[in-house]
């Protein structure tokens, strides 16, 4: 027996080594896609809060939105204008969400440790509202349209860019 449980542990952080890396690209793509510009598909800007809320995390989800909504009565910050024109003002926090891509980054497999599972999640109260296409800047469902377009990326059986699918009973095609 001790010579199997040998032979396997070298293919089982072979395995751990594979799957962490899949981990990392698939949530930092997924949370690239939806902080990109809402022309490529992210989340629609006003005044940047949603977008800074795309918070990437390893072992829990960020539970509370970070900064605050500007409201554009605020005084004494430093002013940049939105796509739509609008004030945006300092208030918009990307800290969290650059940790986080740091902390994503450094993530590994290590099913002897206790596997953590990978988050991207967005709390601003209005998150559903523009996943439901209240915003002219994206269409309804920009949400699952990053995500799959991130596994459709990543997830590619051979270098002809053939993608896992599902059968249609089963879901939708990758």
């Amino acid at each position: 027996m001790a010579t199997v449980v040998h032979e396997v542990t070298p293919l089982k952080q072979a395995i751990d080594r594979v799957l962490g890396i899949v981990v990392r690209k698939v949530a930092l793509d997924i949370h690239a896609n939806l902080v990109a510009p809402p022309i490529q598909g992210g989340t629609p800007v006003d005044t940047g809060w949603a977008r800074s809320n795309w918070i990437p995390r390893v072992g829990e989800p960020q539970l509370e939105p970070v900064g605050s909504r500007p409201t554009g009565k605020e005084e004494n910050l430093p002013v940049t204008r939105g796509a739509t024109g609008r004030p945006r003002y300092s208030l918009v926090d990307f800290g969290p969400q650059i940790d986080g891509r740091e902390q994503v980054t450094g993530y590994k497999i290590d099913v002897e440790a206790g596997a953590q599972h990978v988050f991207v999640s967005n709390n601003v109260p209005y998150i559903g509202d523009l996943n439901d296409g209240s915003s002219k800047q994206a269409p309804a469902g920009f949400v699952e349209r990053a995500i799959v377009k991130a596994l459709r990326e990543d997830l590619r059986h051979d270098p002809g860019g053939e993608s896992p699918s599902v059968g249609a009973s089963e879901g939708p095609v990758l």
